[in-house]
């Protein structure tokens, strides 16, 4: 699907502080992604923003993912079922 990075909020939740990616479809949907605030080159954040900026990210980018609201990319998205049988959308992957 066709997509923007609307913003990125900081969180906290059982599993610790967060990162929370809000993705527009270009139909109106809104998406979310979260992912650890880690610097680690193999972390899920660095993972989201190779995929959003189609290179590593730099130090700069992975401390303060917030600059890059804005930025234009594609989501591979699928249907999963949570333990209570809802249905939702997962982001899998961003990609330029």
């Amino acid at each position: 699907h066709d997509a923007c990075l609307v913003t990125v909020r900081r969180f906290e939740n059982t599993h610790g502080p967060r990162l929370g990616f809000e993705f527009g479809l270009m139909g109106g949907e809104r998406l979310l992604a979260s992912a650890a605030p880690s610097t680690n080159s193999r972390s899920k954040l660095a993972e989201l923003l190779r995929g959003l900026l189609g290179r590593d990210p730099d130090k700069e980018e992975l401390d303060n993912p917030e600059s890059l609201a804005g930025v234009q990319c594609k989501v591979l998205v699928r249907t999963e079922t949570n333990k209570s049988g809802r249905a939702y959308s997962n982001v899998v992957t961003v990609f330029r």
